[in-house]
């Protein structure tokens, strides 16, 4: 019976992580899937609730004022937990009648899928990136993509031209970030031994959603976050895209010159971008000529979206054939 079938989805304790995972955990509970959403508290338990898909919130283990360890650090903390408390919350499950069939983890946390067969159930890698990023990473890992510290441009295949200020930060600055190349590594090796591999696709969005779809928005200033970059698409919001750190800076790259739904703030030597510069881009894009195609082409995405995600549309059709995996295995 689809009802009896359980799945744990985990996703990875930051926001732009949870509420994708959590919008496919629903789609998932109404093909008839019994659903849990795993979320590990940073400082209070998450108050997100849903009829369909069931909350276990776990403790993160920090203490009042501690502080982390860095990144890396905070990792290590991620993992220890779920090692400790996956086993527990899986056993847990088995005395309710329905015991869990597969885990559902972020790709952001590859030695889940360890915990997951070692416990006896199966691992589905969910990407919190876009397939751009995952690209490069994957020519990343095979050592296809060679890089340098100064002026270069990189040619992939079925990718555009792209540049040093396109790549994810710690690619190009692989001096500095030798733990996150190895995590890289270690992250995409992982993708190709899980039992099923989900791309995040466009899908109803929430929370964030309900500002943009306000009919005074013209635009949204953004950091480039891959959540926040699908909310704005699947609204018809052009953007203004100011990449911080990790895979932003790919993702600001195919806003501006692949979609060409929006513009990239210039920054000065010192990073930082200059209260002019906004106000000029702002109104570049709510007043000028080039806003006005960027506000037809972001329209033109934002039908896309919604046909992916109707009935007989592509994200639809994924999941579905998903569910009926799950159900076969």
């Amino acid at each position: 019976m689809a009802s009896r079938t359980h799945v744990l989805v985990v996703p990875f304790p930051v926001q732009g992580h949870i509420n994708p995972m959590l919008q496919f955990s629903k789609r998932l509970a109404s093909k008839g899937l019994r659903v849990t959403l795993v979320t590990i508290t940073i400082s209070k338990s998450m108050e997100s609730q849903t009829s369909s898909v069931k909350i276990e919130s776990i403790s993160d283990g920090f203490d009042e004022g501690e502080k982390l360890e860095g990144h890396a650090g905070f990792i290590k903390r991620m993992m220890l937990l779920l090692w400790q408390c996956l086993p527990e919350l899986i056993e847990k499950q088995k005395s309710t009648g329905y015991p869990v069939k597969v885990l559902v983890y972020d790709s952001i946390m590859p030695w889940a899928l360890e915990i997951a067969h070692k416990l006896g159930v199966c691992g589905a890698s969910f990407l919190t990136q876009s397939c751009a990023v995952c690209v490069i990473y994957y020519h990343m890992h095979q050592g296809t993509l060679k890089t340098s510290l100064k002026g270069f441009t990189v040619s992939l295949p079925s990718m555009p031209r792209l540049r040093n200020e396109d790549l994810p930060f710690f690619i190009y600055d692989n001096v500095s970030y030798p733990d996150a190349l190895r995590f890289l590594v270690d992250q995409f090796s992982n993708f190709q031994d899980a039992d099923w591999l989900l791309i995040n696709t466009y899908d109803k969005l929430e929370d964030e959603l309900q500002v943009l779809a306000h009919y005074a928005v013209g635009c949204f200033m953004t950091h480039c976050g891959w959540n926040s970059t699908l909310e704005a698409l699947s609204l018809g919001v052009p953007l203004l895209a100011m990449p911080q750190w990790t895979d932003q800076p790919t993702k600001a790259k195919f806003i501006v010159d692949v979609w060409q739904v929006g513009i990239r703030l210039k920054v000065d030597e010192k990073g930082t971008v200059i209260r002019e510069e906004i106000e000029n881009f702002i109104n570049e894009v709510m007043e000028g000529e080039r806003g006005k195609e960027l506000k037809r082409n972001v329209v033109k995405l934002k039908e896309l979206a919604k046909e992916a995600v109707d009935e007989g549309g592509s994200s639809t059709i994924n999941i579905e054939e998903f569910v009926s995996e799950v159900l076969s295995t």
